[in-house]
């Protein structure tokens, strides 16, 4: 059960990644999901180490 969430997680985090470089957005919303992604990837490697 628990790799689903962490698989789930990096792919959620590739996307947004992929997104992230693709998209005609401004610098302000790029650093903010940049922010975003480094945020899902910490709770991913919690995942990771405690369960």
């Amino acid at each position: 059960m628990i790799y689903y969430i962490v698989f789930g997680i990096l792919i959620i985090c590739f996307l947004l990644t992929c997104y992230c470089n693709k998209a005609m957005i401004d610098e302000k919303k790029k650093r903010n999901l940049k922010v975003m992604i480094y945020i899902l990837l910490a709770i991913d490697f919690i995942f990771i180490l405690f369960f």
